[in-house]
């Protein structure tokens, strides 16, 4: 159930803007999804394989239904650094850092 709560704070299904010039919505949705789930295995939430499933679930099936990045220099700059080092009683409460909120659109 956490996973399900970390995975739409990434997550913004429909109405997100679209990506900046140079950005590969899928490439970043993978990277998220990657660091998600080690995240959650390192703090021993749950396997690699499970958050793997359950990112994909999240967003319709795989990365290619991604269509936007809210801010790649926050998600590569921030976000992405806070989930390879996770504070692990926020990732156990269900919470991520807020470089995280909404980065990954999907269709």
């Amino acid at each position: 159930m956490r996973y399900l709560a970390l995975s739409i704070l990434l997550v913004c299904l429909y109405g997100c803007d679209e990506s900046p010039d140079g950005v590969d919505p899928e490439q970043a949705c993978i990277d998220a999804g990657h660091e998600l789930a080690l995240a959650g295995e390192q703090c021993g939430e749950w396997s690699y394989a499970e958050g793997q499933a359950e990112w994909q679930r999240m967003v319709g099936g795989d990365c290619s239904k991604a269509t936007s990045v809210r801010d790649a220099d926050e998600l590569y700059e921030q976000c992405i650094p806070w989930l390879q080092d996770p504070f692990c009683p926020l990732i156990q409460m269900g919470t991520l850092d807020s470089s995280c909120k909404n980065q990954i659109g999907v269709k």
